[in-house]
Formats: C-alpha cells, structure tokens, sequence
C-alpha cells in the first residue's frame, strides 16, 4: 500500500513539474522581442512603463472562465468611426487581439508643451499591408515621408468637442505595431526597427 501511494505521488510531482515547464513557463515568459520592446521604450525621459502579457491573460481567461463567446466579424457591426477603442480598430482592421496580440506596452514621457507624451507597442502576429489600407481608407491617415517601415500619421476627432485630437504615429511590421506622439515616434522607431546586439 505504500509503494503505491510513493509511486502515485512520484507521477504527480513529475505530471506537474512537466505541467509548469511545459506549460505554464513558456506562457509567463515573454519573448525576446517584449525585451527588444522594453528597451526601445526606456528612453532617458520615460515616466511609466507597463505591459500586458496578452497571451497570459488569454490563457487565465479560458483556464478561470472557459472559452468567451466572442461575435465573429461579419455578424459585429463596428461602432462609429470617434467611438471606437484601440481594440475595435484592430478588429475592423483584421487583428483578432486573443489570438494575434502577444504583448502589449505602454509607455509615458513627460508633457512637451501641453501635449502628453505617449507610446504602445503591441507585439504578435500582424499583416501590415491589410493594417496600413485599414489606415488609409477608413482612418484617413497620410504617408510619413521618408520612413521606412512606413509610417502614418492619424488624427482623430475627439468626441468631446467635436475638433481634431493630437495626432498619433502608426508604424506597423509583421511583428508589432507602434502607435506614438510625434515627438516620440522618431526616437522609438529606430531604436525598435533595429536594436542594438
């Protein structure tokens, strides 16, 4: 009777030592481009720096509260163009946020003039081309001479007052999307697109 209940706790620690390495190590640890990110993000000026591990927080979701029930994308029609969030414009744009979005970042810098200096970075899986033309068409954003990825710039009316918002810089690669002020974006971009070894 021993020996069987010694052997039954021998498979249960090594069922769950392979449960946490196989499992749930890989999901807290994030990827070696949120480092890349994360140093990107870290200017001398910077104030906060937070992030989400998306891909953790999905899996919490499914384990906690099972499998949301979320509306596939024709059935959903998207709010107004003012009203919506960073995550309906990824949505309209063809990013499933639980499944594409691995991490996200957010970063903050002290106010040049009267305008807050921010920055988010999303990490995952993207399709610029289907992001940019979502920019172009529905956002109404203009090219950024010169930079490379491309760039655009996004000014979006704010619902309170019904005048133009602060303009916001969107760069989209294949794996993360930054949005920042323009006093931000010259800095972070670079420093993103091609990190130091």
């Amino acid at each position: 009777m021993k020996r069987a209940l010694a052997a039954l706790l021998c498979v249960l620690v090594v069922l769950g030592a392979a449960l946490y390495l196989f499992v749930v190590r890989p999901l807290l640890r994030p990827s070696d481009l949120t480092a890349v990110a994360e140093n990107a993000l870290a200017t001398e000026d910077l104030l906060l720096l937070g992030g989400i591990n998306v891909k953790q927080a999905v899996f919490l979701e499914r384990w906690f509260m099972g499998t949301p029930r979320v509306p596939t994308a024709p059935a959903v029609s998207a709010p107004a163009m003012a009203d919506r969030t960073l995550l309906e414009h990824l949505r309209v744009a063809g990013v499933d946020a639980r499944h594409d979005v691995d991490y996200a970042l957010y970063a903050v810098y002290p106010a040049a003039a009267e305008a807050t200096r921010h920055a988010v970075v999303l990490l995952g899986r993207f399709n610029p081309t289907a992001i940019n033309a979502y920019l172009t068409r529905d956002l109404h954003a203009t090219p950024r001479a010169g930079a490379e990825p491309a760039s655009y710039e996004v000014v979006r009316t704010d619902s309170t007052t019904c005048q133009p918002g602060a303009p916001w810089i969107v760069t989209v690669a294949p794996g993360w999307i930054v949005l920042a002020d323009p006093a931000s974006h010259p800095t972070l971009l670079p420093r993103l697109a091609s990190p130091p070894a």
